[in-house]
């Protein structure tokens, strides 16, 4: 455990009205050291003075968590003030039977990360391995695929992005401490997963690790690391688990020859991810046009290299999904799309409304579909005759009107019929297109819903007084569109950016236009999504970057991180 020295203290202590003595307790771990109290029979984590954390006496889970928390305390991974939601944070990751379910602040996931590498929990320890394998993301194919590590595997359905786009900043802000304590941890698995999820270790290391350690979660990590030898892949692609070998048909770098077995492998999972890899060869994929599975068929439908035997097949599909995709090819014959514009399905007729290999006098036809969904589609279409736009601006639906106003191929004057549209929704898409007359956005620039005022203020269209105008709107939307629209003066994103609401200075944060003297003021925004936004802006100088840095806010310098 480490040494331990206690102390009594000559403060009373007044909590609940009891006076009694505190005691204080140093505890060193592994050469750091953590401050405890000991209150009205209970041990707490002290900070200086402050009192931050309460845990059950007599429970090794909590004593655990608390070493865990000095650790991170002391390691300054996590201010005092955080201790308690950290505490919490914790606690759920060790009872949840599944803790990459488990929400985690961006800003505590490094804090989290350190805390369980030094706590001796199996969730915490599952949730840590999780976490580092975020750093094999880049090297995964991501369509509709679960993203790396095995927790993500079975649970990626439930994960946002399937377990892609997690936080993975934090990385870069771990003290070398934390990585000394990964290599030398008391857990194997944690040890290998640490090593296995690096994309720097050396496919030798990777090898051995993939021929002595035969733990699923391990070789995975093996199986989608950017190093992994051409011979283990190959290794992996006949393992016994479906889900390895999903994996290996993930693996940017997997060769075509390991590519084309799994294409024809016996779980349709694997197919699948195999159908989805851009080096599956073309011939592979095109003998997936007769697969059991309708997920198969449907990649096969939507490649690229599809060829148009292959579609011809598809679009006669049973699974209308099939049908859909064939239809929104562009390599779709002419005749078969021409057909798919009469098919029992309005998505699979919609679809190949929308194709632009599809004939204009066939997508015309289709403007008298019985389907909203179908004509919206042909009002988008910018080969769409005078006359079949203006029939569709007096169209029943709505969204087939504000899909004409949003056409740029609609005329001027149509626009101003629809800009007097008594539905919000499509004067706003006039105001959004860019082909509208000056006077069509003078005129929306008053209009008594705000969506359209902020339609006009974010066109890059907008005359220059209007916009001023709009600028000075009551309401935040209007002026945020404003602000963060390409064509404002220097002085209209001056005055901006000095906005009561934070969600306009944030736009003028985000706009390129903005001068760097104004980015540089918003750099030190007192709020946090604006130095945020600040901080993506390319044209933010190196000098308030490194400033930016060092904040508070753990968002905020990872994004200084990456702008840098």
């Amino acid at each position: 455990m480490g040494e331990q020295t206690s102390e009594a203290m000559s403060d009373a202590d007044t909590d609940g009205g009891h006076t009694g003595v505190w005691y204080r307790r140093a505890v060193t771990v592994e050469g750091l050291r953590g401050l405890f109290v000991r209150r009205q029979g209970r041990w707490v984590l002290g900070n200086d003075a402050e009192l931050m954390l309460v845990t059950r006496p007599g429970s090794e889970a909590a004593r655990g968590r608390l070493l865990a928390l000095a650790e991170a305390l002391d390691a300054d991974a996590v201010a005092g003030g955080d201790l308690r939601r950290l505490s919490r944070l914790l606690g759920e990751i060790a009872s949840s039977e599944v803790p990459c379910l488990v929400r985690v602040p961006g800003e505590l996931w490094g804090a989290a990360a350190y805390a369980c590498a030094y706590w001796d929990d199996e969730g915490a320890e599952a949730w840590l391995r999780w976490a580092l394998s975020a750093r094999l993301e880049p090297n995964l194919v991501r369509a509709w695929l679960p993203g790396p590590g095995t927790m993500t595997l079975e649970w990626h359905d439930h994960l946002a992005d399937g377990g892609f786009g997690r936080e993975i900043h934090w990385i870069a802000e771990m003290p070398q401490r934390f990585w000394r304590r990964l290599g030398s941890h008391p857990s194997r698995i944690v040890r290998d997963a640490a090593a296995a999820s690096d994309p720097d270790t050396p496919g030798r290391t990777l090898g051995e690790l993939a021929r002595c350690c035969g733990d699923v979660e391990v070789l995975d990590l093996v199986a989608s690391h950017p190093h992994a030898p051409e011979r283990v892949l190959e290794t992996l692609a006949a393992h016994a688990s479906p889900r390895l070998r999903q994996r290996v048909a993930q693996n940017l770098n997997a060769d075509r020859r390991v590519l084309t077995e799994l294409g024809g492998d016996r779980d349709a999972r694997v197919r699948f991810a195999a159908a989805v890899h851009p080096l599956t060869p073309a011939a592979v994929r095109a003998a997936m046009a007769s697969d059991h599975s309708a997920n198969v068929r449907a990649v096969v439908a939507q490649a690229a290299d599809a060829d148009a035997e292959t579609l011809t097949a598809l679009s006669s599909d049973c699974d209308p999904v099939v049908r859909s995709w064939a239809a929104a090819n562009p390599s779709s014959p002419a005749d078969r799309l021409e057909a798919l514009t009469t098919d029992a399905s309005a998505t699979v007729r919609a679809c190949a409304a929308a194709n632009r290999s599809l004939d204009a006098d066939a997508a015309e036809a289709c403007a008298a579909d019985r389907s909203v969904q179908v004509r919206t589609v042909v009002a988008a279409r910018l080969d769409a005759g005078r006359a079949v736009l203006e029939k569709l601006a007096s169209d029943p639906d709505e969204s087939v009107r504000a899909a004409v106003a949003a056409n740029a191929a609609a005329s001027g004057s149509l626009l101003a019929v629809l800009a007097r549209d008594e539905s919000g929704s499509v004067r706003a898409a006039a105001g959004r297109t860019e082909s509208a007359p000056a006077e069509v956005l003078e005129m929306l620039a008053g209009d008594s819903w705000w969506a359209v005022r902020a339609a006009v203020a974010a066109s890059p269209t907008t005359g220059r007084d209007v916009l001023e105008g709009l600028a000075d709107d009551a309401d935040r939307d209007v002026r945020s569109r404003a602000a963060g629209n390409t064509t404002a003066t220097e002085r209209m994103l001056e005055a901006l950016a000095g906005d009561p609401d934070e969600t306009v200075r944030a736009a003028c944060a985000r706009n390129r236009s903005t001068p760097v003297a104004v980015l540089e003021k918003l750099a030190s925004d007192a709020a946090e999504h604006v130095r945020l936004t600040a901080a993506g802006n390319p044209s933010l100088g190196s000098r308030p970057l490194m400033a930016l840095s060092g904040d508070p806010v753990y968002r905020v310098r990872a994004a200084a991180a990456v702008a840098a």
